[in-house]
C-alpha cells in the first residue's frame, strides 16, 4: 500500500493531489510533505485533493490522523516555519466523513481547514476561482 503526493502550484492556490489506499501510518508519514511543500510554496491557501484516496477510516484513526495534522501544522507555525494556511480538503466518501468528525477535531486544535465533497464548495471556502479548464 501507499499514498502518493502530486504538487501543483497555481496563482491563487496550492494544490496537493494524493491517491492511493488510505493507511493512518503512511497519512501521518505524508502530513509533513505536505505542510514543506506548503512551506516551500509559501501557499496560503491550499486544496488537499484526495479524491483518488480509497479506502474506510476507524472512527479512532480519524480522530489520530486528524489530531496529528493539526498538531504538526501548530509546531511548524509556532517555530516560524510555516505561515498561516488556510486548508480546504475535498474528497469521497468514505474517506469524508458525512458529520465531519475529523473537521471537527482538527479545528477544535487550530487547523484553519474545510473538508467538503464538493470541489466547488472547496475553492467557494478559500476563496479562489476555480482554474480556468475545470
Amino acid at each position: 500500500m501507499s499514498l502518493d503526493m502530486r504538487v501543483e502550484p497555481g496563482r491563487d492556490y496550492l494544490t496537493i493531489f494524493v491517491s492511493g489506499t488510505f493507511a493512518l501510518q503512511l497519512a501521518n508519514a505524508l502530513t509533513p510533505r505536505i505542510l514543506d511543500a506548503c512551506a516551500e510554496h509559501r501557499a496560503s491557501r491550499l486544496l488537499l485533493d484526495v479524491r483518488a484516496v480509497k479506502g474506510t477510516l476507524w472512527v479512532a484513526e480519524r480522530f489520530i490522523y486528524s489530531e496529528t495534522f493539526a498538531r504538526l501544522y501548530m509546531e511548524r507555525r509556532a517555530a516560524g516555519k510555516l505561515d498561516h494556511v488556510q486548508i480546504a480538503c475535498v474528497g469521497t466518501s468514505p474517506v469524508i466523513d458525512p458529520q465531519r468528525f475529523g473537521e471537527k477535531v482538527a479545528r477544535a486544535r487550530g487547523l484553519p481547514l474545510k473538508v467538503s465533497t464538493d470541489i466547488e464548495e472547496a475553492l467557494a471556502w478559500l476563496g479562489v476561482n476555480p482554474p480556468a479548464s475545470a
